[in-house]
């Protein structure tokens, strides 16, 4: 419960004196604000509807959507952990490095909002299609007459993420 000068002051002309004071103080304790309640409800929720599973297997392997864990000792992974920037530039660094493609060195407050934005408007799955699709492609690897190669800010784009999800350089 917060308490400003104007209800201190509007207790004190009601002629509440200090122990009475402490006493209203004391039974707001432990109430919470129902607008921030609502507020924190939503939050998770909206957390919660990304609906993306992520665990590592070691440090340099991602595996999205996993099976059932395996006989071993480990804890299950997490229910609902969120799909973060840094594990698509992951997924896209390991991209390059197999297919000769410039890797992503900086990850800028541009590059990680237009990211957020593709992460809300995506499911995982439509981000491993969209990394298959690069690979699977000879011509987005440079194997055209101009020599171009796929790049993490053009994959970004609205226009060109639809079409690696679409098949559109399966060829």
């Amino acid at each position: 419960m917060t308490f400003n000068v104007a209800i201190l002051e509007q207790m004190k002309a009601e002629g509440l004196d200090f122990d009475a004071a402490i006493r209203v103080l004391k039974a707001g304790e432990g109430k919470s604000d129902p607008t921030n309640a609502e507020r924190q409800a939503r939050y998770r929720a909206k957390r919660k509807s990304n609906g993306v599973t992520i665990t590592r297997d070691t440090p340099n392997d991602i595996i999205l959507n996993p099976c059932e864990p395996s006989g071993s000792n480990e804890p299950p992974p997490p229910e609902n952990p969120v799909l973060l920037p840094e594990h698509v530039v992951e997924a896209w660094n390991d991209l390059a490095a197999r297919r000769g493609l410039k890797a992503v060195k900086r990850l800028s407050p541009e590059r990680r909002a237009t990211l957020k934005t593709r992460i809300g408007q995506n499911r995982i799955e439509d981000f491993l299609e969209a990394i298959a699709a690069i690979e699977r492609s000879t011509f987005l690897c440079g194997q055209n007459d101009r020599n171009w190669k796929a790049y993490f800010d053009w994959m970004l784009k609205p226009a060109n993420f639809t079409k690696l999800i679409e098949g559109t350089y399966d060829r």
